[in-house]
């Protein structure tokens, strides 16, 4: 089987897009500072879920064959163009009320991220085939849902970090002095008492947005409620990769009466048996351990590390390369894993 470069680009995408959106609501439903947020969020969520849905349809070649699926209600393909639908709509809702309102409700957020979930786990569950064993696992759709659990505290990182100068000047605005010409006016009055008054008002004012101010600096100063998160999702997401590795050693010591090489012509047919040990030591070894290990859970430990370590309420521009570096790190990762599950089927198994 050759490397589908738009389902690997098509699984990726929908991973960040649902990742984003679900991460955006999970926040906005334990604090309403991350509603600042939400708009540009839901702006770059969608556009990723485009993205990915424009990439499905070029896997096709044609868009009629995409629109075709609609008849068969048991197709994959069916399933995860009703789940993008469901999505993209609820993305649109969710912003609508916020532009609106002000606010979003608490049962619609909840339902955008079962939703998130539910396109993740269908997306990955399309893929499981018995024809295909180191496909035919719910390991997949598991690794689908914790790569796009980590891909969503990570951007919604770097959206809280990139942010955080914009929202503290929005909430300091009010603390700034008067111009000189307002002190003049106010000076020119007759009643002191009544300058006195208006000076104690202006001190509440400062006093309170300096404790809004606080307040926003702790969803950014590290660790942020988004980086513990990210923290628990790394080790769920490092479980998803062991616990994928595993099955396919299980795999290969599994007996097959029969091997059918599909696709011989572009791929060397190779022995199943060996196709684990490629990943620890052979052919495939400098992908696994570098793009999968190094990339996707070395790489986001170190930078986590050394976020920890970072003055994060005054070089808030370190903190955000440290973010974009681990989430740049999880795509690549995320990218070669896929590259290896189709390496791993590029042969079909018949028991």
């Amino acid at each position: 089987m050759e490397l589908q470069w738009p389902l690997i680009i098509f699984t990726t995408f929908i991973c960040l897009a649902a990742g984003l959106f679900g991460a955006l609501q999970v926040a906005a439903l334990l604090d309403k500072a991350y509603e600042r947020v939400e708009e540009k969020g839901l702006i770059i969520a969608f556009v990723l879920l485009i993205i990915g849905g424009l990439s499905s349809v070029l896997h096709l070649r044609t868009p009629s064959r995409y629109f075709g699926q609609f008849g068969n209600v048991t197709s994959g393909i069916n399933h995860e163009i009703i789940g993008m639908a469901i999505v993209g709509l609820l993305m649109v809702i969710v912003f609508y009320q916020l532009k609106r309102n002000g606010e979003v409700s608490k049962a619609l957020r909840i339902i955008s991220v079962i939703f998130c979930a539910v396109l993740v786990f269908v997306m990955g569950h399309s893929y499981i085939m018995p024809s295909i064993p180191i496909w035919n696992t719910y390991l997949l759709p598991v690794f689908y849902l914790a790569n796009a659990a980590l891909l969503g505290a990570l951007c919604l990182g770097a959206l809280m970090t990139s942010g955080r100068d914009g929202m503290l000047t929005e909430t300091s605005f009010s603390a700034e002095p008067t111009s000189r010409e307002e002190n003049q006016s106010e000076d020119k009055k007759d009643s002191a008492k009544q300058s006195e008054e208006k000076a104690e008002s202006k001190d509440e004012r400062a006093q309170a947005s300096l404790t809004s101010s606080d307040r926003l600096a702790e969803h950014v100063s590290w660790p942020a409620p988004w980086g513990k998160a990210g923290l628990i999702c790394l080790a769920v997401f490092a479980f998803a990769i062991l616990a994928y590795l595993i099955y396919m050693a299980m795999l290969s010591q599994g007996g097959f009466t029969d091997v059918i090489h599909v696709d011989t012509t572009t791929v060397p047919p190779a022995d199943p048996k060996d196709f684990a040990q490629t990943l620890l030591a052979g052919s495939n070894a400098a992908l696994f351990w570098l793009g999968v290990v190094v990339l996707g859970l070395a790489v986001p430990a170190f930078a986590f590390f050394k976020a920890n370590k970072t003055d994060s309420k005054t070089d808030v521009k370190t903190l955000l390369l440290y973010i974009c570096l681990a989430l740049l790190a999880v795509i690549i990762a995320g990218i070669c894993f896929r590259v290896i599950l189709y390496l791993g089927a590029a042969h079909s198994f018949i028991y």
